[in-house]
């Protein structure tokens, strides 16, 4: 199977290349300023919602995976325009060029698409009440992109992380924006105190465990419309934080707990955006690992890179 991984150079791209590259599957992968540091991936520049159409008879792949909408939250709450342009506009228009060479196409979007405080976990029949931008615009996406297209995957996660030291460096041109776990780590190690929340209740998603659904769903034609994959285990971001510091070790005291509010965030987040799997696992016969087997080889990755 030929795949496209829109997106290639971030942590969900990546994790899933070097999962198929593993076996030899053909993949090739986008990427905006840095491309994907797995070997044999044939990578190139393209910018979701840009002026540039992909080559699709060229690469002619049987799948498409779109891990290229635009995550920053903060960032679309004050840039809207450009979020509609990325990740509402820019699905539809990839996902009309996939289906021109008969490529299924599977959008991952955000468990904050449930942004009311309603009760948790959030099965895929609930109703979304997207409350940021960014939130907004992928479920937007999600809408047109099964509206047009029977065939079509939108896969919810939450919390995504692996360990990614290359994005604690600013590109050219960009700030740094390192996933949670990575950034947490970047602090201590530079001798802060990082403030984290103690009423945001999500279920971290380690990326090879994300990549491994991905492969899954993508593998069965009957897998259509939505579905959810997290993490098994939902607790808050700073009871996610203590953990992630003792699996490897690391003092734990340094991080400081505090109420949403205090941050000033731009965009609005769920009080408990977790969500249910029970979807995935009937479907794939598969359960999503728990937060104690995650860390257990986040940590082997951290201390394989220190």
């Amino acid at each position: 199977m030929r795949w496209l991984i829109l997106g290639g150079s971030g942590q969900i791209g990546e994790a899933l290349a070097a999962r198929l590259r593993a076996r030899g599957e053909p993949v090739a992968a986008t990427y905006r300023t840095r491309p994907p540091q797995v070997p044999g991936v044939e990578s190139l520049p393209w910018v979701k919602g840009g002026p540039t159409e992909l080559p699709w008879e060229r690469l002619r792949p049987d799948v498409v995976i779109d891990a290229a909408s635009l995550r920053w939250v903060d960032y679309c709450e004050t840039h809207p325009e450009e979020a509609e342009r990325v990740n509402r506009a820019g699905t539809l228009r990839a996902a009309r060029g996939a289906r021109t060479v008969g490529a299924r196409y599977l959008l991952i979007s955000t468990d904050y698409v449930f942004g009311a405080p309603t009760p948790a976990p959030h099965p895929e029949s609930e109703r979304p009440e997207p409350r940021c931008v960014y939130a907004r615009t992928l479920r937007a996406a999600e809408t047109d992109l099964l509206a047009e297209d029977d065939r079509a995957v939108v896969l919810r996660t939450s919390t995504v992380y692996s360990w990614r030291p290359q994005d604690l460096l600013e590109a050219p041109g960009r700030p740094a924006r390192p996933n949670f776990a990575t950034w947490l780590v970047g602090e201590l190690n530079a001798g802060r105190s990082p403030r984290v929340v103690v009423d945001q209740v999500s279920a971290p998603t380690y990326a090879p465990d994300l990549a491994e659904a991905i492969e899954a769903l993508a593998a069965r034609p009957s897998a259509v419309g939505i579905f959810h994959a997290t993490g098994a285990t939902a607790l808050s971001r700073y009871d996610w934080a203590v953990r992630l510091l003792e699996s490897i070790g690391a003092p734990t005291a340094p991080v400081v707990p505090v109420l949403t509010p205090s941050l000033g965030q731009a965009a609005p987040r769920p009080s408990n955006s977790t969500l249910g799997l029970a979807r995935l696992t009937r479907e794939t016969g598969r359960s999503m690992p728990d937060l104690t087997d995650q860390l257990r080889r986040w940590a082997s990755a951290v201390g394989a890179r220190a």
